[in-house]
């Protein structure tokens, strides 16, 4: 009875390794791949 206790607290943390990494590989995709437009600038001295 323990070992299946075990073998599904290992499965439930390497789960939630990955869906942690999901989202922060998500993240630095989105960070890094945003894009924004601005006309019209002008630099003034």
């Amino acid at each position: 009875m323990e070992v299946i206790n075990l073998e599904r607290k290992i499965l439930f943390g390497i789960m939630l390794i990955s869906v942690v990494a999901l989202f922060i590989g998500g993240g630095t995709y989105a960070y890094f791949s945003d894009t924004e437009i601005a006309e019209n600038n002008t630099f003034t001295a």
